[in-house]
This record gives structure tokens, sequence and C-alpha cells, in this order.
């Protein structure tokens, strides 16, 4: 951090699976399968609202994320 200070550890994993039928490629990818955020662990913003303070940002905010795309080859 910062200051100096350590946070606590953590782990961020993602996979990701393709499909493939003749022409049409479909790939999931997914990241922080195991739902690590930091918003968990401490609070993110700091009275007063009006005029806020943030904390640093040390580990992920949004938690899994999914991602679906399909490509076809003409």
């Amino acid at each position: 951090m910062e200051d100096g200070s350590t946070t606590r550890d953590y782990i961020l994993s993602a996979a990701m699976l393709n499909y493939r039928f003749k022409k049409i490629s479909i790939v999931l990818n997914c990241e922080n399968l195991f739902n690590f955020k930091q918003g968990n662990y401490g609070q993110l913003v700091y009275p007063p609202y009006s005029n806020p303070v943030f904390s640093d940002i040390w580990g992920p905010l949004e938690g899994r994320v999914f991602n679906l795309s399909v490509q076809v080859k003409w």
C-alpha cells in the first residue's frame, strides 16, 4: 500500500472454454472465479459523501466477470 502496510492475500483465477462447430466458434471467458471483492474486507468510500475519500485499490472491485463471444467464419 501507499503507506507501506500490506493487504490480505487472494487468489485470482480464470477459465476459458472454446467450442467450435463447423464455421462457428463460441468462447466463454470467466474471471475471478472465487468471487473475491475488496469491498468485502473494508470500506471503499469514506464520508462525508458530498466530498468522499476513497481507499487505495489493492484487489478486484467487481467480483466475477463472464464474457461470451461468437465468431462466424465466412
